[in-house]
């Protein structure tokens, strides 16, 4: 019995460093490859950046949505392990659009779209999903937007 309060007990603290991100999707992305491009091909890359702007977790990509446009549905989830100190991170989501050239993708880079962050020191400790909507600031317009859910599984947060 003392071995699985143990194992219970060795859970139970591996959770409470946790962040759960659902990607559901993205709206009004500006067109970066023009008129003559093709619609976006949209992917979410997220990173879990420490107070310096380090990367301490990621990154974590999403699916490409190819010809996905202006408002791509993702609909994934994905789980940050073993943050050390949760709260003092930011969660930092980039919208990207793939780019090929003549049907290859490492002949061309893929054009940021913009990003956002989110403080996880404002997140509540609760185990439910909370719907967050981060505008995707690229430096010329802010009128785009990502929609995800976080949780901290119930160990950590406000």
């Amino acid at each position: 019995q003392d071995s699985l309060l143990f194992v219970y007990s060795l859970e139970f603290s591996a959770m409470a460093n946790f962040l759960k991100v659902l990607v559901k999707n993205a709206r009004n992305l500006k067109d970066a490859d023009g008129a003559f491009g093709g619609k976006t091909d949209a992917y979410v890359r997220m990173r879990i950046l420490d107070a310096d702007g380090k990367t301490v977790a990621g990154p974590k990509e999403t699916s490409v949505k190819d010809e996905g446009g202006a408002n791509p549905v993702f609909n994934e989830e994905f789980l940050f392990k073993d943050l050390e100190t949760p709260g003092s991170y930011t969660l930092k989501v980039t919208v990207l659009d793939k780019d090929s050239l003549m049907g290859l993708d490492v002949l061309a880079a893929d054009d940021k779209l913009g990003s956002a962050t989110l403080d996880l020191g404002t997140l509540n400790n609760t185990e439910d999903m909370v719907d967050k909507e981060l505008i995707i600031a690229d430096g010329w317009f802010s009128d785009s937007t990502v929609h995800i859910a976080v949780s901290t599984c119930g160990g950590w947060g406000n």
